[in-house]
C-alpha cells in the first residue's frame, strides 16, 4: 500500500493524476507451506493464484464498485480497452470486461513446470489436477475458502467430466502456441543467409555472428548466423545505449525461439524493439553479449 500510494502521489505532483487510469494487479501469490509447498511456481491453491486486481480512475468518471465473480489476467486488456473507449479490429481478445463478467466462465490456471499441476475455477468450485504427483483435488471455495476439504474421495480418480474440461483447454492452448511458434519459425528462422544492409560481422563467441540487418525494415531486423548448436547454459542479449546515456536490453527472438533450439547453420531474423526507434530516437551504439563476452558496435558509423 505504501509503494502504491507513492506512485499515485507522484502522478498528482506531475499533474497526470486526473488523466490516468491506474491498473494494479498481482502476477501471482505466494505460499508458505499451507499445503506442503512454498514459493509460487507449483502452487495451484489460492495462496498462489488468488491475486489483487484494483482499477482506479484518477478522473473520477468511473464510479467505485467491486465484483465477486471470478476474474483472470486475460480480463485486464479487454477491461482497460473498454474503460478507455478503444475499439479493436482484426483481433479477438480472450477474457471479459469487469462490467460484463460471465458467472459461468471457466477460469483456468497452470503451474510453471509442465505436467505438475493445472486446474480451473467454475461457479465457486475449484478443480486441481496433479498429473499423478499427488491426489487430485476438488474444493467448494464458498464453503471451504482455505481448501481443506477435498471433495474427491481419497484414492478415487477425478471424475471424467472435470478431466475432459481441463484437457480440452490445455489442448487448445498448446495448439495455439505451436501455431504461433510455427509462424515465427517460418518467418524468422532461415536455412540460408538473406541479403543484409549494414554488415556488422560481430561474433563475441562461437555461438552467433551478427551479419547485419535486413534492408528497408523499421524497426531494424538483425540477421544472426548460428555458428554452433546452442545448449541450455547459453545466454544472449543485445544492449542499446542512447545519446542521453540511457540503456536498454533485448533478448533475441523475444523468447519465442530461445537459444536452446538454435542449430548450427540457421539464420535468425530478430526485430529490435519498436521503442528503441520512436520519433527521432535511435541507439547510439549496440552491443551483443553472449555468455558474458561483449562485442560493441558503433551503430551510427556502420
Amino acid at each position: 500500500d505504501h509503494f502504491v500510494a507513492n506512485v499515485i502521489d507522484q502522478y498528482r505532483q506531475l499533474g497526470l493524476y486526473d488523466s490516468t487510469l491506474f491498473v494494479i494487479v498481482g502476477d501471482h501469490g505466494e505460499a508458505f507451506g499451507e499445503h506442503g509447498r512454498e514459493q509460487h511456481d507449483n502452487v495451484p491453491w489460492q495462496q498462489g493464484v488468488h491475486i489483487p486486481l484494483l482499477i482506479h480512475d484518477g478522473s473520477g468518471a468511473i464510479a467505485a464498485d467491486s465484483f465477486e465473480e471470478t476474474t483472470s489476467h486475460i480480463d485486464v486488456v479487454p477491461t482497460v480497452f473498454d474503460l478507455l473507449g478503444f475499439e479493436t479490429s482484426g483481433a479477438d481478445y480472450p477474457g471479459y470486461t469487469v462490467d460484463d463478467l460471465n458467472p459461468g466462465r471457466f477460469a483456468y490456471f497452470s503451474c510453471w513446470y509442465d505436467e505438475q499441476c493445472a486446474g480451473f475455477v467454475h461457479r465457486g468450485k475449484k478443480f486441481i489436477h496433479h498429473y499423478g504427483n499427488r491426489a487430485d483435488e476438488f474444493f467448494d471455495l464458498v464453503e471451504d475458502p482455505h481448501e481443506q476439504n477435498n471433495l474427491i474421495d481419497d484414492g478415487e480418480r477425478a471424475p471424467d467430466d472435470l478431466l475432459d474440461q481441463l484437457f480440452g483447454w490445455k489442448s487448445s492452448i498448446e495448439a495455439a502456441y505451436h501455431s504461433y511458434i510455427d509462424r515465427v519459425i517460418n518467418r524468422r528462422v532461415l536455412a540460408s543467409a538473406p541479403a543484409v544492409d549494414k554488415s556488422f560481422a560481430a561474433a563475441p563467441d562461437d555461438l552467433v555472428r551478427i551479419l547485419g540487418h535486413l534492408p528497408g525494415k523499421h524497426p531494424p531486423q538483425l540477421v544472426l548466423e548460428v555458428l554452433r548448436d546452442a545448449d541450455s547454459d547459453d545466454e544472449i542479449e543485445i544492449r542499446a545505449t542512447f545519446p542521453d546515456g540511457e540503456g536498454a536490453t533485448h533478448t533475441p527472438m523475444r523468447g519465442t525461439y530461445p537459444p536452446l533450439f538454435w542449430q548450427q547453420g540457421q539464420y535468425l531474423v530478430d526485430q529490435l524493439p519498436q521503442t528503441w526507434f520512436e520519433g527521432e530516437r535511435s541507439p547510439e551504439s549496440l552491443a551483443i553479449d553472449v555468455n558474458g563476452e561483449t562485442t560493441s558496435i558503433d551503430w551510427n558509423e556502420q
